[in-house]
């Protein structure tokens, strides 16, 4: 790296991107104080452009004394650049700091602030870049690059408050859309927008539309109307009395959340109450939040709450993520809802790949203690499927924990945990336009569907019409789109975990089936998509089909009824016969009912004299599989083992079956992994001691590697 050509530090700064705004104030560069006192206090005096030189060219010549010396120097260099050649230190100090890659967190300290004095948009970009480089870069560098972003993190907000409308004017382009990175963007420049309105107003109409509506957007909801001090809840009114305040952490600024608004209309939380819930909030502990945070919460709507409180856990993120401040995240449990769930968990995903698998435990804490049984049903999910082996662990161990609370097993605990989305108790519910209504309902895969009043299917909601009533059309298109997003996060689980039911041939009692499947406002639209069978002593005594109205209907379709202690499942291919499977098939064909998954035309494996069940394995595991056939296993249930020495782990694994594989898959190197030989070993026992269900199964899953 060259040194920078020498300019005046008070001089005019611009680049190409910021010659063409108005110039202000933000066009001047102005160097910290201490910045001077630091390098005028050095030994010897302040670095020399030759030094810096000499340090690029060879940071480690000389003895090791030398190096301690260079490593401080190199500390200074950012600040001599900036002190020396203004803007055009800017390469130099991207240099420094490249994208994605490891920095030590001395230099990049002084990196990062060296970048936040410059007043042009590309070293406004390049910090921006930097505090943010987790959105932007891929592949490997993808961990190092959150780790890096703490002290970038803090230089922005410096940058910010410096250059106010150069904030605004960058931030909003990046902050337009519906995409993960937009939403983030969108975090940081809303509380800007809230604390510099001046600065917002000024640059909004030199923006393109969709930025420039976005910031008119922001400007008018921090303009709502402030609540009167009577209708304030007590605890917000002077929580403290004559006691002193709890301290707050630098990121808190009640300035620049988004105020809680009370129920019915009443205004918008002043200042001084936003700051009295920041303070009950900082004052709760794990299960434990204060007891004002509660009363705050009911006087407010949820909407606004959920503003409020997905606001002040970015600021916490965006600070560091402290631990010892960790009460901006847990308030998420405490405040949020089943939206604040899912944003929430987008993220835990991300975590454990960012070297942040302790956070990512203290999200399934604050998934728990969400008064929602979406949280807990999205803690399952991470229990089953979350690409991290340490989330899946963590995550099975807080639902098993949940269970064991409630009294209840790991399988019907995850029956309790179905959310019913406000559903009527026949799984719909209606959409009001004001003149015109439209119905919402689900499939037996769980695909929505929307009728007219008249009955007529649609392919989906309507936008308004003129005649329409605009605010209920537009309450009811966000709850049209809630409803999808949550039904389809649920949807591929719930049919996964059915169809798993089948085949390890879980049993419910009658009450369980009626309770929590039949009459459950979502599941009971799977639930008739199925043949069922109830058994006694383990064995089948009939099979059936659930009506619409709830019933049970036989093979004849004439009305059956059950009692005493039979159990109830889910009917494998292989206990009906192929004349009832034809029967059924033309049943629920004709009551137009979808299979949620494949039941009675499921392939089955049954061994002969001629041919046994060593004979059947032998056969489909006789020539080697590639490996991400085997990866593809997981979708069906099974899970990988332990990683073993290089990286390599050999086995999958579902209940007492285990598939050895030889030579093994590399963690990181799946794609790249040779192909595979593969040997079925049980934990106990033989294949002839497995059921004819599971040891069907186990040949369809083996099949399936073949393609």
């Amino acid at each position: 790296m060259l040194p920078p050509v020498p300019a005046s530090p008070t001089a005019p700064a611009t680049d190409a991107a910021s010659s063409a705004a108005p110039t202000t104030d933000e066009d001047s560069l102005t160097l910290p104080d201490h910045w001077s006192a630091h390098l005028d206090a050095r030994p010897g005096g302040r670095l020399s452009l030759e030094r810096v030189l000499q340090i690029f060219e060879d940071p480690y010549a000389g003895s090791s004394s030398d190096f301690a010396q260079a490593f401080r120097d190199r500390l200074d260099i950012p600040y001599t650049l900036v002190a020396a050649g203004g803007a055009g230190a800017l390469p130099g100090l991207e240099d420094m700091a490249p994208i994605a890659s490891w920095v030590d967190p001395g230099e990049q300290r002084a990196v990062a602030e060296a970048m936040s004095v410059i007043p042009t948009d590309a070293a406004f970009e390049a910090l921006l870049l930097r505090a943010t480089q987790s959105l932007e870069a891929g592949g490997a560098w993808g961990d190092q690059a959150a780790r890096n972003e703490r002290y970038f993190g803090e230089a922005l907000r410096e940058a910010m408050a410096r250059f106010p409308r150069r904030a605004v004017r960058l931030l909003a382009p990046r902050a337009v859309g519906r995409t993960i990175a937009a939403d983030r963007f969108r975090s940081i420049l809303e509380p800007h927008v809230r604390r510099r309105r001046d600065a917002a107003r000024d640059v909004a109409p030199m923006l393109d539309a969709e930025p420039r509506a976005l910031v008119y957007g922001l400007l008018e909801a921090a303009e709502v109307a402030v609540a009167a001090p009577e209708a304030l809840p007590g605890a917000l009114r002077d929580p403290w009395g004559k006691k002193k305040p709890p301290k707050m952490p630098a990121f808190w600024d009640a300035a620049a959340m988004p105020p809680p608004e009370l129920r019915g209309g009443q205004g918008a939380l002043p200042f001084a109450a936003v700051q009295a819930l920041g303070e009950l909030l900082s004052k709760g502990k794990p299960r434990a939040p204060h007891p004002g945070v509660a009363e705050a919460k009911a006087a407010c709507t949820q909407a606004s709450i959920d503003r409020f409180a997905w606001s002040l856990f970015e600021a916490w993120m965006r600070a560091g993520a402290s631990p010892k401040d960790k009460w901006a995240f847990l308030q998420l449990g405490w405040l949020g809802d089943d939206e604040i769930a899912h944003r929430l968990v987008a993220r835990i995903k991300e975590w454990p790949r960012q070297g942040a698998a302790k956070r990512a435990e203290l999200g399934l804490d604050v998934l728990a203690e969400m008064d929602s049984d979406v949280a807990l049903m999205l803690v399952h999910q991470l229990s089953q499927k979350a690409s991290s082996k340490s989330l899946r662990r963590n995550a099975g161990k807080k639902i098993a924990t949940i269970a064991l609370e409630r009294g209840l097993g790991a399988d019907e605990l995850a029956d309790r945990l179905v959310p019913d989305f406000g559903l009527d108790a026949d799984g719909s519910t209606w959409l009001d336009f004001g003149p015109r209504r439209f119905r919402v309902g689900f499939d037996a895969t769980l695909q929505p569907y929307v009728r007219d009043e008249q009955g007529a299917r649609r392919a989906g909601l309507p936008k308004p019409g003129k005649s329409d009533d605009p605010d209920l059309a537009a309450a009811a298109d966000a709850r049209f789109k809630a409803l999808k997003k949550g039904v389809r996060a649920l949807a591929s689980s719930q049919l996964r975990r059915l169809e798993d039911a089948m085949r390890r041939q879980r049993r419910w009692t009658l009450d369980e089936h009626r309770d929590l499947l039949v009459r459950h406002p979502l599941l009971g639209h799977v639930v008739r998509g199925l043949i069922w069978a109830a058994y006694d002593d383990g064995s089948m005594v009939a099979s059936f089909r659930v009506a619409e109205d709830g019933s049970f209907a036989g093979l004849d379709d004439e009305p059956v009824a059950f009692e005493g202690d039979v159990e109830i499942g889910i009917a494998h291919a292989l206990e009906l016969s192929p004349e009832a499977r034809a029967i059924w098939g033309e049943r629920l064909s004709d009551y137009e009912q979808l299979a949620p998954f494949s039941q009675l035309a499921r392939e089955t494996f049954v061994a002969t004299p001629a041919r046994p069940r060593s004979a059947m394995i032998a056969d489909v595991t006789s020539a080697d599989v590639e490996a991400v056939r085997v990866v593809g296993l997981e979708s069906r249930g099974w899970m990988r083992g332990a990683v073993g020495d290089g990286g390599i782990w050999d086995t999958m694994m579902l209940g007492a079956v285990s598939l050895r594989l030889d030579p093994g898959v590399g963690v990181y190197g799946i794609a790249e992994a040779p192909p595979q030989q593969i040997e079925v070993q049980l934990w106990e026992g033989d294949l002839d001691g497995l059921s004819a269900v599971t040891f069907s199964e186990l040949m369809r899953d083996l099949q399936s590697l073949r393609g």
